[in-house]
C-alpha cells in the first residue's frame, strides 16, 4: 500500500513543541510577508511549509479525536472535507 505523503507529519520536533497559538501566529506573519513583503528566502518558505503541515496535521487529529477542529485558512486545505463535531 502506498503512503500519501501530503497526509503525514513531516515538521520537525522542534516545531511540533509549538503551541497551537505559536503555530498560527508564526503561519500568519510569514503569510503576511509572502503577500506584501518582499517574499519568503528559501529556507522561511521551507519553515512555512512545516508550520502549515503541522497544523493539518493537528486538525486532522482533532477530527479523529472528535474534537472539533481549527477551520482557519492554514488548518485546512482548499479542498478538505471535515466533519464538524455537533455542539449537542
Amino acid at each position: 500500500m502506498a503512503e500519501d505523503l501530503s497526509t503525514r507529519r513531516r515538521a520537525p520536533s522542534w516545531v511540533r513543541a509549538f503551541s497551537d497559538q505559536a503555530l498560527h501566529g508564526l503561519a500568519g506573519k510569514m503569510h503576511r510577508q509572502e503577500l506584501y513583503g518582499d517574499g519568503l528566502t528559501a529556507s522561511q518558505e521551507w519553515l512555512h511549509a512545516m508550520v502549515l503541515n503541522e497544523l493539518e496535521y493537528r486538525a486532522r487529529r482533532d477530527v479523529r479525536a472528535a474534537i472539533r477542529p481549527c477551520s482557519c485558512m492554514f488548518c485546512c486545505g482548499p479542498f478538505d472535507v471535515q466533519q464538524v463535531v455537533s455542539e449537542a
